[in-house]
């Protein structure tokens, strides 16, 4: 079991150094001098320091078998969790503010686009497409009873 959690906090540092990648290659580092709510650099730098070291710690319990340090990278996997839940609460509470920011304008929706050589609004073009989706849907069916093949729903 301790294999198992030692890879999946691998891949997790993976997926946490790529995210760390994003936030300094985007100025990450010049939000702390910005107004509002914001990710700041101490942290997203205590949430990186926290977990590297207890992936370290959680490889050292995985080489040796020390009990005490399975726990000590366990308390620190619980704040890192924390960390990490309370920089996405910020990132979610700013996203939906920018999506009140940029609402879509109802105006949009019944203005008209060339499609396929018509005009068509946003409507037109959505029921298009989910008709062309229900058709090709009929047609996998059909493929899959021609080869006998019992979908799901059917049984």
């Amino acid at each position: 079991m301790e294999w198992i959690a030692l890879i999946a906090w691998l891949l997790t540092a993976v997926g946490g150094f790529v995210l760390l990648s994003i936030w300094v290659a985007r100025d990450g580092m010049q939000q702390a001098r910005e107004p509002g709510s914001r990710i700041r650099p101490g942290l997203i730098l205590s949430h990186f320091a926290l977990a590297a070291t207890g992936l370290v710690l959680w490889i050292i319990y995985v080489a040796t078998g020390s009990n005490a340090l399975a726990w000590i990278a366990f308390v620190i996997l619980l704040a890192v969790a924390l960390l990490g839940w309370s920089m996405f609460a910020i990132w979610w509470r700013r996203r939906q503010r920018a999506a009140l920011d940029q609402a879509v304008d109802p105006g949009t929706l019944t203005g008209k686009r060339k499609l396929f050589g018509a005009e068509r609004n946003s409507i037109d073009i959505a029921l298009l497409v989910g008709g062309d989706m229900h058709e090709h849907l009929g047609q996998l069916i059909a493929y899959a009873r021609m080869n006998h093949i019992v979908p799901p729903w059917s049984k």
